[in-house]
C-alpha cells in the first residue's frame, strides 16, 4: 500500500490538508492512513499519536508560512513599511489562490488549529504559542528597521505594535473565512501601516 520512503511526509501533507479542510477532531487515524496510502502500523512507526502528527503538521505549516509569506514579504530589499505592506499583499494573494483552488476562502491553517485545540490541548497550545511568538518577532524586526530609518517614531513600542499587526493579520484571515472574502486581508494593509506609524 503506497511507497514507504516518503510515507512520513505524505502523512504530514495529507493531515495538513484534511485538518484544514475539516478539523483536527473530525479526522481519524484510519482516514489519514488511507489518504496517505499507508497502513496503520506505518502511522505508529512515525508518530506515537495523532497529537504527535499534529505537532509535525504545525511545524510544516509554520515552515510554509515563513518561506512563502514572511521571508519574501519582509525581505529587506524594500523600506521597512513597504515590506509590511508587501507581506499583507502576499497573504491576500495566497487567500485568493486558495479560494480559486478550493472554492472557499480557507483562512490561516495555523489560526484555525489554534482556535480548535488551544483551550484543551496544552502541548499543542505551547507549540502554537511559540510559532506566533516567532511571527510577532518577524514583524518586530521590521519595525525596528523602520524606527532606525525614521519611518516610525523613535519612541515606538515595537513589541506592542508587532503584536497588534500580527493580530490584525490573523483577524483579517479569520474574517476572510467567515465572509468567504479573500480580499479581507488586503483591506487591512493600510491599517497595519497606521499602527506602525502611530
Amino acid at each position: 500500500m503506497g511507497r514507504t520512503s516518503d510515507a512520513r511526509e505524505r502523512l504530514i501533507e495529507e493531515a495538513a490538508r484534511l485538518f484544514h479542510a475539516r478539523s483536527y477532531e473530525a479526522v481519524g487515524v484510519q482516514e489519514l492512513c488511507e489518504a496517505a496510502e499507508i497502513n496503520k502500523g506505518s502511522f505508529y512507526h512515525f508518530f506515537a499519536s495523532k497529537e504527535d502528527l499534529l505537532l509535525a503538521v504545525i511545524d510544516a505549516q509554520w515552515e510554509a508560512v515563513r518561506t512563502q509569506m514572511l521571508d519574501p514579504g519582509l525581505a529587506d530589499d524594500l523600506p521597512p513599511l513597504a515590506r509590511i505592506e508587501r507581506c499583507f499583499a502576499i497573504m491576500a494573494r495566497e487567500q485568493r489562490s486558495a479560494k480559486r483552488a478550493a472554492g472557499l476562502t480557507p483562512g490561516c491553517p495555523l489560526a484555525n488549529l489554534a482556535g480548535e485545540v488551544s483551550s484543551h490541548e496544552p502541548k499543542l497550545r505551547r507549540r502554537l504559542a511559540r510559532v506566533y511568538s516567532d511571527m510577532q518577532e518577524r514583524f518586530a524586526e521590521t519595525l525596528r528597521d523602520a524606527r532606525d530609518s525614521k519611518e516610525i517614531p523613535s519612541k515606538s513600542d515595537i513589541e506592542r505594535k508587532a503584536e497588534a499587526i500580527l493580530a490584525l493579520a490573523e483577524g483579517a484571515m479569520l474574517l476572510s473565512v467567515v465572509h468567504d472574502d479573500a480580499a479581507a486581508v488586503a483591506r487591512m494593509s493600510d491599517l497595519a501601516l497606521a499602527i506602525a506609524k502611530a
